[in-house]
């Protein structure tokens, strides 16, 4: 076992798909995890910021303004059958799916309805759980929908992310 704690980012990401709230969720190549979903993430390097690996491991296309934003310290020892791995957690959201980039280091991926996720790898299922309550809990005081919208949108548009949240 290491002297140290690793330090990893995860990113659970939403976007509105087909009238649904969609979180991006990544099927594990490699280790004890092997084919379980779980949601982007990787490790911190030496000269690396959170944000950094966050907007690395999104895969965001340049120039998309992604919103981007620490969720939380998840820190349980037991979180990874590999070591002991703290994971900031991000919350993302995107306007169009299209804007995150596949990666050769997974499986597959795929943007699933967060009603329906399967079951997920590490603390994934607290991450979130967590996401989705801050997301719901800022639509009362901030216009962070709009993050999730085109830059041009109807009321009904509006009205119908605030209802599927």
């Amino acid at each position: 076992m290491r002297a140290h704690a690793l330090l990893a980012v995860d990113v659970v990401v939403f976007a509105l798909v087909d009238g649904e709230l969609r979180t991006r969720l990544v099927k594990i190549r490699d280790g004890p995890f092997a084919g379980q979903w779980a949601f982007p993430g990787g490790l911190v390097g030496a000269d690396e910021s959170l944000e950094a690996v966050a907007l690395r491991e999104l895969g965001a296309a340049a120039g998309v303004d992604v919103h981007l934003e620490q969720l939380r310290t998840f820190g349980d020892p037991e979180r990874d059958r590999r070591g002991r791995v703290v994971a900031t957690a991000y919350l993302g959201l995107v306007p169009d799916p299209a804007v995150v980039s596949e990666s050769d280091r997974y499986l597959a991926s795929a943007w699933v309805d967060v009603g329906a996720l399967p079951a997920l790898a590490y603390d994934h299922e607290a991450m979130a759980a967590a996401a989705l309550e801050r997301l719901r809990g800022k639509l009362g005081y901030t216009s962070i929908v709009r993050t999730l919208l085109p830059v041009e949108f109807t009321l009904s548009e509006l009205q119908s992310a605030y209802e599927v949240i």
